[in-house]
């Protein structure tokens, strides 16, 4: 039985990766991630409860399956609601979130309350261990919030199969039925017959499975959709969009009227008793005749273009948009030249209000970036924390690794959100080099766990080399640095059919304090003319497009990483020979931090060296002094308390603005850490008040801003707004123990 738990959680790990590339690689939806991350946790959970040995372990293993559980839900209602085309309304996300909230405190405090469980034992049966509990009271409310959550995403598909009308794919209807269905029948024939055997993690596989499916088809749908509210603006222009296999996908107001047989169409469906015109279109499509041409409908002139339609970043065909546009009046200006300049003030109005549109949806993005950065990092500390707690307390080796596990699935969930705030800064040229230490042999490792699998899928063969004498540590962005031998390595396996990929790593000192780091890729691909050599960099470039139409990418990611290098002080350069395969070459100075040979590349010790230095093996033997948290979440406060419990510090908690304002007056202590976002009296707020009391015991006590907001340009921010340091969330605990230091000594 045991084998059950360990497969279903090594499924929806791989389905969690499959769709952590498919969102990087065709902008997959950001709601499917989270719920296959969500699922890990919770299918990693049911494995670490069998495998637990004693009833502590069992509870804190359930503690880990509930922390994933809880934001199920949610998800499951996001994605529900996405699909379905239904805005949720922000006073039930509030809602939602203060539910998950109680719940997992009287889950996380389970043994020093008997409101949740009333007693918990648990028995062996055929190598596995069941956790047997008794309920109490909360969980009741649990069971509540529960099936509330399932009654009301059951109410959204059928909302929004009824009331959207053409707008939701019945196909979508349909799987979205099945999910719910397999999730909600699991459950509750495990309640009701109260079997032994866990029919839930399997319901969880059978979820994901088909909101793959079902989001793999959505993308057409979301790319429908974006075309419809450009084109809605336009009462002069209209367009089709139909699939590969010529099923309707969607049109606006202009087309409908053009031709009317379109009101009758369904999502998916095929248009049947076309009209003349709308079958010689069609005829058109069927043949790949895409020459624009000019038709006549109802005495007006109507210009008709059909030409691909493409979703993602992939440059694959997923179907035709058909594009038309009024003319009529278009000609008659052409007879009337005396008007051109009243065209011209129109435009320029028309553009002038669309670059206002324009600022304000920029003001709107960093908001919303803002928000979501401090809303999902903030559960995200939660379980980052407690699982560093798992990792610093547990003694039981398969209990560890089962940590290390959630510990990478809740990194590959932060760095989903940084790419997403990355994302912004690329755009505004606002893209900022951190530097800090690291080690070069991370690097490569990193490259050769990514990169392998893809090369080894496509019988290539990946070949690391590195020099043995770079240094061990070395400053710099490295996260930069691994942005660009991914893109590299990742282009090298596009446009290599057979053979191999090199990464060769190595470099010069030039000076006591300098490193000129030189990363080589290279590969026996098809190789770029040498015409073309100069413009592989330019954005938006693809060359030798014959060669290339059927490999994916936009173009951007080597102007992305020429920009980047540059950035850092640094240069790519390339040589290749048409048809034999091509050489990129990345050189970036670095600053020596430790000079020690990294030694000889070997994939099977590197990664647990590398785990040897993580943040949660950090010394607080030695921290003493007095500090005050500040932070309107009890869960965010008990996890600060429980990362320095090994420490001599005295720590005092506040749950606002004004009760630290109290207990500061009262009390002088050595830091403050202080959250930004908390309701009355936020925490440069509660600062400004703090500075204005005369006499004030802590004027000169250091105040570091703790905070889930991680946007561009934010630390610069509370720097300027008088705070003395910035701690992003989750926290890490070698920058905490780096902070305490800098301001309590001894």
């Amino acid at each position: 039985m045991i084998y059950y738990y360990i497969v279903t959680a090594l499924i929806s790990f791989v389905e969690m990766i499959l769709i952590f590339r498919m969102t990087r690689k065709a902008r997959f939806s950001v709601s499917c991630l989270m719920m296959s991350i969500v699922v890990t946790i919770c299918n990693c959970g049911y494995l670490a409860i069998a495998a637990s040995s004693n009833t502590e372990e069992a509870l804190l293993a359930n503690k880990i399956t509930y922390t994933g559980g809880m934001f199920l839900p949610y998800f499951l209602m996001i994605n529900v609601a996405e699909l379905s085309n239904i805005k949720l309304p922000k006073q039930f996300t509030a809602i939602v979130f203060m539910c998950i909230t109680v719940l997992l405190y009287f889950i996380m405090t389970v043994g020093s309350n008997q409101l949740y469980y009333k007693s918990a034992t648990i028995e062996m049966h055929d190598g596995v261990t069941y956790l047997i509990k008794e309920y109490g009271i909360v969980h009741d409310f649990y069971l509540v919030y529960l099936y509330s959550m399932g009654v009301a995403a059951l109410y959204i598909i059928i909302y929004g199969a009824i009331k959207k009308n053409n707008k939701v794919s019945r196909r979508t209807v349909l799987m979205l039925m099945i999910m719910w269905t397999a999730t909600t029948f699991s459950y509750t024939i495990e309640r009701i017959l109260g079997l032994r055997f866990e029919l839930v993690p399997i319901s969880y596989i059978i979820f994901i499975t088909l909101l793959i499916l079902i989001f793999t088809r959505a993308t057409m749908y979301d790319m429908s959709a974006n075309v419809t509210n450009v084109y809605e603006r336009m009462e002069k222009y209209g367009y089709i969009a139909f699939d590969r296999k010529m099923r309707y996908m969607s049109s606006n107001a202009f087309a409908e009227r053009l031709f009317p047989e379109l009101n009758k169409c369904k999502i998916d469906q095929t248009i049947r008793d076309a009209g003349d015109i709308l079958g010689h279109i069609i005829d058109k499509i069927a043949n790949e005749d895409f020459e624009g041409e000019y038709i006549d409908i109802d005495d007006r002139i109507i210009g008709l273009k059909i030409d691909y339609l493409v979703t993602g970043n992939s440059g694959r065909n997923k179907g035709y948009l058909v594009e038309f546009n009024d003319e009529t009046e278009r000609q008659g200006y052409i007879n009337q030249l005396s008007k051109t300049n009243e065209q011209l003030e129109l435009k320029m109005k028309q553009a002038h209000e669309l670059s206002l549109e324009a600022q304000v949806a920029n003001r709107a993005k960093s908001d919303f970036l803002a928000s979501m950065s401090h809303e999902i990092r903030t559960p995200i500390n939660a379980v980052i924390g407690m699982n560093t707690m798992i990792l610093r307390e547990s003694k039981d080796d398969q209990i560890i690794e089962y940590a290390k596990d959630i510990e990478h699935s809740a990194q590959i969930l932060l760095r989903t959100i940084n790419d997403i705030l990355d994302f912004s800064k690329v755009e505004s040229g606002k893209l900022d080099i951190v530097n800090d230490r690291y080690c070069p042999m991370h690097l490569i490792d990193d490259c050769y766990r990514m990169i392998n699998i893809r090369a080894t899928d496509k019988g290539l063969n990946l070949v690391i080399e590195n020099d043995a004498n770079i240094p061990k540590g070395l400053i710099g962005d490295d996260t930069r640095v691994r942005q660009i031998m991914i893109n590299l390595l990742t282009n090298a396996v596009k446009y290599t059919r057979e053979g191999q990929v090199r990464l060769k790593v190595g470099g010069e000192t030039r000076d006591h304090n300098t490193y000129v780091l030189r990363v080589e890729v290279s590969d026996t691909g098809i190789g770029i003319k040498p015409e073309n050599i100069d413009k592989i960099f330019d954005d938006f470039k693809r060359v030798d497009d014959k060669k290339t139409k059927s490999i994916e990418g936009t173009g951007l990611g080597l102007y992305i990483s020429k920009q980047i290098a540059g950035l850092m002080d640094g240069n790519i350069t390339v040589t290749s020979t048409y048809g034999e395969g091509s050489t990129f070459v990345l050189e970036v100075p670095q600053t020596i931090d430790n000079p020690a040979p990294v030694g000889k590349f070997d994939p099977d010790n590197i990664h647990r060296e590398a785990e040897a230095d993580v943040s949660y093996d950090a010394d607080l033997t030695k921290l003493n002094g007095k500090i005050l948290v500040v932070d309107d979440v009890e869960m965010n406060l008990r996890v600060m308390t429980r990362l320095l419990k090994d420490s001599d510090l005295t720590i005092d908690t506040a749950l606002s603005g004004a009760q630290s304002i109290e207990m500061a007056k009262e009390t002088q202590y050595d830091i403050i850490f202080m959250d930004h976002m908390m309701p009355e009296m936020d925490g440069i707020d509660t600062l400004k008040a703090m500075k204005a009391i005369p006499d004030f015991a802590n004027a000169d006590t250091p105040v570091i801003m703790l905070t889930a907001n991680a946007i561009s340009g934010v630390e610069e921010e509370y720097l300027g707004a008088g705070f003395d340091g910035y701690l992003a969330k989750p926290v890490k605990l070698n920058l905490l123990q780096d902070i305490i230091n800098k301001y309590i000594k001894g």
